[in-house]
């Protein structure tokens, strides 16, 4: 099964429970934009790279094919950044509405991303 990605923007958010959510599956054959606050991150996935920013860096991962799991999908990539160290980069996508904690803005999906260790909260539609 091949699986597309699709356009979302993400905040930093706050989730309601899946019955109020109202949420449709996932949108496949788009880009993914994603991005929270606190700390700021954002994620932008294309059909051939992996984009991972914050205030400080920026690091281009390669693209992998994201995994479904019911109406979840999970991006898993990594990179070499030097000779002995690897940057691993996990992006999970979940159609459940939350609140931008810092402009009060309604979205309908969530989004997590975990890089080296270090977990990214937000949310987009």
């Amino acid at each position: 099964m091949r699986l597309s990605i699709g356009l979302l923007l993400v905040s930093g958010c706050k989730t309601r429970p899946p019955e109020a959510s109202g949420a449709m599956p996932l949108a496949a054959d788009k880009t993914w934009f994603c991005r929270g606050n606190e700390p700021f991150w954002m994620v932008q996935i294309e059909s051939d790279s992996i984009l991972f920013r914050t205030p400080e860096e920026l690091v281009v991962y390669p693209y992998a094919a994201p995994v479904a799991s019911g109406d979840t999908i999970v991006f898993v990539t990594k990179k070499n950044l030097t000779a002995d160290q690897t940057s691993v980069l996990r992006i999970k996508i979940v159609p459940l509405p939350c609140t931008d904690t810092m402009s009060g803005e309604a979205f309908t999906y969530t989004a997590e991303a975990e890089r080296d260790g270090r977990s990214y909260h937000g949310c987009g539609q």
